[in-house]
């Protein structure tokens, strides 16, 4: 499949990267790359053409998340603003058993409270980068910068996203110039939009590393800002709050590896559910639901259905290495104002935040010398998201369907032992003898899914961005 032009014009000046590396390994311009390239799934359609220009430059899994992600904060900052955090899955088949990392940067409370939280998601990428990157960090930072200061089609999920809180946002000055750009009238879709603050932002990172946001003058700025907003942020604490590589969970079956995250609730949610699917069978739904009552029940108010305040993205290489990636503003917008350039988020809480229900997963093989990916996937949209992830990988590993039936597929939740299941239209559900309610959608799933393997053959890899969203996927060859 040759590789889609990109929709905006983008100058990406791909220089060779990385002292000590042969010619081969060498990333350059994209189009070098010919034949199987790898691919990307985000949840908004310029990330992804610019995670796949990045793959086609011979860059990493790594090179294009972190790309797609600085995209994502311009282009979809109620989920991936600047001022958020997340938590990455990395999977290296050459590492020595190849086991996924988990890569965790949270938003941070500041020790004398207030309403701002320290942002991670700068300071993760730049983690991540560091050391699955094969790319100079200019230029994967660099096209996200672009597009803030050249401009950009207004896309719709950025608009469905600004629909969402159309009656929460207010009219405070510096929320406008964010979510409206420098001449702060509302867009539609298709019209063009610029974020001057946020490109200065990623300049200053670009030319500083993702420490210039945390130790520099940005970080000066940005306290400040932040400050007078509401926070209670100083210095120190900026300065040494960062990403840590964890274990992930790890649920092993026959052949197989299925990896989630522990943090928060989700990793006892998503362990849970996947040992009621994994076992297949004829009651699989049954199981699922039994387990959705049990699993879930978590203390603190839900984050709504579907929302839009978190994000997933996933991606894959030529080599094989997979990265799934799931940040969070805690809700659409954060605390929707803005300071320094930067949307501003809450401390985490448990009172509505979709950061406690981030949900990448990734399946892979465990058969000695052998440990190619299967399946990558991202889960996100409040917290439904575990239970979304979990039923599309239910259905693409176990029920054995293809990539897009499984992110089709309709899906089930359960928010506790006694509430309600929710389900989408065409669910079968059978006879519970409980309540049961049809809504709409149940979270969003970025799926690459790769049942055989994606070394099997050509083709073996299907690409996939949910329906129930607005995103786009893309892969395969190049």
């Amino acid at each position: 499949m040759p590789l889609r032009k990109m929709a905006v014009a983008l100058s990406i000046a791909l220089t060779l990267a990385g002292c000590g590396k042969s010619e081969s390994e060498k990333p350059g311009v994209p189009g070098m790359v010919r034949g199987f390239g790898g691919g990307i799934v985000t949840d908004e359609p310029r990330a992804t053409m610019i995670g796949l220009d990045i793959l086609s430059a011979g860059g990493s899994a790594a090179d294009a998340a972190v790309a797609a992600y600085f995209a994502l904060a311009v282009t979809y900052p109620s989920a991936a603003g600047v001022g958020g955090g997340g938590v990455c899955l990395v999977h290296d088949p050459d590492k020595a058993n190849a086991v996924p990392e988990l890569l965790e940067f949270p938003r941070v409370a500041p020790r004398d409270g207030g309403t701002v939280a320290i942002p991670g998601n700068i300071r993760g990428m730049g983690v991540l980068h560091s050391k699955y990157g094969k790319m100079r960090w200019e230029n994967v930072v660099t096209p996200g910068e672009q597009l803030a200061r050249a401009g950009f089609p207004v896309s719709r999920a950025y608009v469905r996203a600004l629909e969402e809180v159309a009656g929460v946002i207010g009219s405070e000055p510096d929320m406008a110039d964010y979510i409206y750009g420098h001449d702060r009238q509302p867009r539609q879709e298709g019209q063009p939009m610029r974020q001057d603050g946020v490109g200065t932002v990623l300049a200053a990172v670009r030319a500083g590393g993702a420490g210039e946001f945390y130790v520099g003058q940005t970080a000066r700025r940005f306290i400040e800002a932040a400050n007078a907003k509401g926070g209670r942020i100083n210095a120190e604490e900026m300065r040494s709050t960062g990403p840590r590589w964890t274990q992930a969970v790890r649920l092993d079956a026959p052949g197989e590896r299925a990896v989630f995250v522990p943090s928060g609730p989700v990793g006892g949610i998503a362990g849970q559910l996947w040992a009621a699917v994994a076992p297949g069978g004829a009651n699989t739904n049954d199981r699922l639901i039994a387990a959705l009552g049990r699993a879930y029940g978590v203390e603190g108010a839900p984050a709504p259905l579907a929302s839009v305040g978190s994000t997933g993205f996933v991606a894959i290489d030529r080599q094989g290495r997979g990265v799934a990636c799931a940040v969070s503003m805690g809700q659409p917008f954060g605390i929707k104002t803005a300071a320094a350039g930067i949307l501003l988020s809450a401390p985490p809480s448990d009172n509505g935040d979709e950061g406690r229900f981030l949900a990448p997963a990734m399946v892979t093989s465990v058969r000695r010398g052998d440990y190619q990916l299967f399946a990558v996937a991202a889960g996100s949209g409040g917290e439904t998201a575990p239970a979304a992830a979990i039923e599309v990988l239910g259905q693409l590993m176990i029920q054995r369907q293809s990539p897009a039936a499984s992110v089709a597929a309709p899906r089930l939740f359960r928010p506790s032992p006694t509430g309600a299941l929710m389900y989408e239209a065409g669910a079968q559900i059978g006879f519970q003898g409980f309540t049961t309610r049809e809504v709409p959608a149940l979270g969003r799933v970025a799926l690459i899914g790769c049942p055989n393997g994606v070394a099997s053959a050509p083709g073996a890899c299907g690409f996939v961005a949910d329906r129930r969203g607005f995103g786009l996927a893309d892969g395969g060859q190049m």
